[in-house]
């Protein structure tokens, strides 16, 4: 589950999308297939990576950064990116400790607040593997398999504050991590799952686990290619409109959602790639758009079952966020639900 590697384009190819990083409302931000990243949204607090620009509609590249593997962003509007050479540089609004400097040259943005106009290297990391965002809080997993971490809250070791990455004792031998809002879910290299949330009781090492955004559910294939889901069900995001919470994770959901490649989770709703490029959403998910959805948990609107989303084939990976969700196709279009219009429009990085 590692972030796959940044691909090398021919001379005539034109940079594409590869992945794309919704987790944050201040800031959207795309790795490209030359291992560049291109920002775009609100710069008051440097997420842009750009001195001197507001904000932008329309995506930036960030300058000075190559060979790209990988890139995380937060709600709080701070930005990092792990690079080939096993490096990781942050940016952003410093509040809480993700920029990973000590606070060593922070400038002032908008209010006062600290922060880093330009990317930084984050010192003292080499050979990082894998970048996972928590609750103000990231984590770098290391070749070796440690695990370092920085913020200000939600750490895998509680009641603990770190201006620079701090090895946490406790997790060895981690391929990759993910948080949810009840806590951490760590892989080990050798496949075991394990966890310190009632979301993660019954992962056999032979399911994949999805990535997503900063939720209070998380979704997994399962070797028959199906998909089960675990945690608090009140926008149908478990895909069960019989669940309120699910603590077992051991029902598959319905209606026969089976040849499943992928699966992604949002902050309320979840999204599986079918064998054949296909498209399934369920929960309050924007992409699904219809008049007759389901009425959940507030009075909002979900759909309680997936759904297939019209208007979308060949579907190659879904990246899903707290207010956006993308479709990258395999002719690598990038596409995004379009509130207004309220369909799937094209949208060229």
């Amino acid at each position: 589950m590692d972030a796959a590697r940044a691909e090398t384009p021919s001379p005539a190819e034109t940079p594409h999308v590869v992945e794309v990083s919704t987790g944050s409302l201040v800031v959207t931000c795309a790795r490209m297939s030359d291992g560049t990243l291109r920002c775009m949204g609100s710069n008051r607090f440097g997420a842009l990576g750009t001195p001197g620009v507001d904000a932008s509609r329309v995506p930036r590249v960030v300058p000075g950064l190559s060979d790209v593997a990988q890139v995380v962003t937060w709600d709080s509007g701070a930005v990092c990116t792990r690079h080939g050479d096993g490096r990781v540089r942050c940016w952003g609004d410093n509040r809480f400790h993700l920029v990973g400097n000590g606070h060593v040259d922070d400038e002032r943005c908008d209010g006062g607040r600290p922060c880093r106009r330009t990317p930084t290297l984050v010192e003292g990391l080499t050979e990082v593997r894998h970048l996972a965002v928590g609750y103000f809080a990231a984590c770098a997993v290391r070749g070796d398999g440690s695990v370092w971490c920085w913020g200000s809250s939600s750490l895998p070791e509680r009641g603990v504050d770190a201006t620079r990455p701090r090895r946490i004792a406790s997790l060895r031998d981690v391929a990759w991590m993910r948080a949810s809002f009840v806590g951490w879910l760590i892989r080990h290299r050798d496949g075991r799952y394990a966890g310190d949330g009632y979301l993660y009781p019954l992962l056999p090492s032979s399911a994949e686990a999805a990535p997503g955004a900063l939720n209070w559910h998380t979704c997994a294939v399962w070797p028959d290619q199906s998909v089960r889901c675990v945690g608090a069900n009140p926008s149908g995001q478990l895909g069960d409109p019989a669940a309120s919470l699910d603590v077992s994770g051991d029902r598959v959901i319905d209606p026969g959602l089976c040849g499943v490649r992928a699966v992604q989770t949002g902050r309320e709703g979840s999204c599986a790639v079918g064998l054949g490029g296909e498209l399934w959403c369920w929960g309050a998910v924007d992409l699904l758009g219809a008049a007759d959805l389901d009425v959940c948990g507030g009075g909002g609107r979900c759909a309680r079952r997936p759904r297939r989303v019209a208007g979308i084939d060949r579907v190659a990976e879904v990246f899903m966020g707290l207010a956006e969700t993308w479709v990258l196709r395999d002719d690598h279009s990038l596409w995004r639900w379009d509130a207004g219009a309220r369909r799937l429009t094209r949208f060229v990085w």
